[in-house]
């Protein structure tokens, strides 16, 4: 489903702004529990509904919500205007507010415990943990566990258990929620981008649900392409996910690490670029803000957002997304399935009989770093067969030094053919006696000598 927004003129930066929108989404589901409680009868704080109708007064998806938030408070007697129920105060006066553990809340609570507990105030606490933990993740939540631990007495990991337990019920629930909004199946992403497709984004593509994408205007840009941002429809509300569009479009198998990575296309500011990703980065909220390095809008305020995003849209496209081979190194490299290729810059030559290459995964060379990169774009053809003897074999036939050179890099290639083992060819001696020559004369076999 596509919706089209105006960008405000002037705007926070990407982290304060999903900051914010967080901070906003908690309070939306907290002012959702205090409006069940009053519909059930049960006492509410009165206070913590005239604080989350101001924070949520700028939030235009919330305007059914404060309504109904208005409506109950105007249905409160006069003398439920203070705290709410006894023993309660503490839960719902939070209700309105971000639960950061620097903020304090949960650790104030848990401190307030008696030495014997009421078993409803911990499995409160426990809760309310859980729904912030399925949000942002354990670790900024750590101290909060261990407190509680000590105050019950139990181990740390048994208290960790129970919370990771509850969180995984409360992001089941909040899955099975969003699932429910809105009628019909997912969506083509073809049909919502149309001419703004990635090259090689795979015609079948779809975004489940909650996902959509939503097209900005910016300034000044108002008759040109709308920007794309990810968002979800959450029955409430629709919440940021990112102010991108990032969709796989491939994945590959790297045989000698037994892993699979992802090819995404990223579109940001009206422009398309692929990015390679190990699925061992897209599934770790620390590891995935690498991808930062390449213009990829994740902070740590959305890292486990994002995350939950790419496995979802994986999942839901493994039908349509093409699989190919990831190599990392140059040479001979096994393919995993019995066959063999040899890598030679960018290109790979199988060991196939001819015409036996159609119809088997594609192969991509995906070197490790930028110095790996750099060397690849070395290995090019240029000339020819006959210029290179000419002007550069003929001519040190007569010096066996540098020829030997010229052999050994030929030479390497059949190596793994006849079974035999690696060699090293060593040039030593003063400067300016040909050493850098020699080398030169043996990389010019391969591509551009000084690279």
């Amino acid at each position: 489903m596509a919706h089209e927004t105006e960008t405000p003129a002037v705007g926070s930066a990407d982290a304060v702004a999903n900051q914010i929108n967080d901070r906003l989404a908690i309070l939306a589901r907290a002012t959702r529990q205090l409006l069940e409680r009053a519909k059930a009868g049960e006492p509410v704080d009165a206070k913590a509904l005239r604080r989350a109708l101001r924070e949520l007064e700028d939030a235009p998806w919330a305007e059914a919500l404060r309504a109904e938030a208005a409506a109950v408070l105007d249905g409160l007697p006069e003398d439920a205007q203070g705290a709410g129920p006894a023993g309660d105060g503490d839960r719902t006066e939070d209700a309105g507010r971000d639960p950061d553990v620097e903020d304090g809340t949960i650790l104030r609570r848990i401190e307030a415990l008696p030495d014997q507990p009421d078993p409803d105030a911990v499995a409160a606490i426990v809760e309310d943990l859980a729904a912030i933990v399925s949000l942002r993740g354990e670790v900024p939540y750590a101290a909060a566990m261990k407190a509680l631990a000590g105050k019950l007495g139990i181990s740390r990991s048994q208290v960790r258990k129970e919370v990771l337990d509850a969180a995984r019920r409360h992001r089941a629930a909040q899955d099975a929620a969003a699932a429910a909004v809105g009628q019909g199946g997912p969506t083509l992403v073809a049909d919502i981008l149309r001419d703004q497709v990635p090259p090689d984004m795979p015609p079948g593509l779809i975004l489940p649900k909650p996902y959509a994408l939503s097209a900005r205007r910016p300034p000044g840009r108002e008759d040109g392409p709308p920007d794309w941002e990810t968002v979800a429809e959450l029955p409430d509300f629709t919440k940021p996910v990112l102010p991108a569009v990032i969709l796989p479009v491939a994945r590959r198998h790297d045989p000698d690490a037994d892993a699979w990575e992802l090819t995404l296309a990223v579109r940001r500011n009206g422009t398309w670029k692929t990015v390679e990703a190990e699925r061992s980065i897209l599934a770790d909220s620390r590891k995935i803000l690498q991808l930062a390095d390449q213009d990829v809008p994740v902070t740590s305020e959305t890292a486990r957002e994002v995350i939950h995003y790419l496995a979802t849209m994986e999942q839901a496209n493994l039908h349509a997304l093409p699989e190919g081979v990831a190599v990392r190194s140059l040479g001979w490299r096994a393919l995993g399935d019995g066959r063999r290729c040899f890598v030679l810059g960018r290109r790979t030559l199988t060991d196939d009989p001819p015409g036996a290459e159609s119809g088997q995964p594609p192969i991509t060379v995906r070197p490790p770093g930028a110095g790996e990169r750099r060397l690849l774009e070395g290995f090019t053809e240029g000339g020819s067969l006959e210029g290179w003897r000419d002007g550069l074999y003929h001519r040190i036939l007569p010096y066996p030094r540098i020829r030997i050179g010229l052999y050994a890099s030929l030479a390497a290639p059949l190596i793994a053919r006849i079974g035999g083992g690696g060699f090293t060819v060593h040039y030593s001696g003063l400067t300016s006696t040909g050493k850098t020559t020699a080398m030169q004369a043996a990389a010019s076999a391969w591509g551009r000598v000084n690279t």
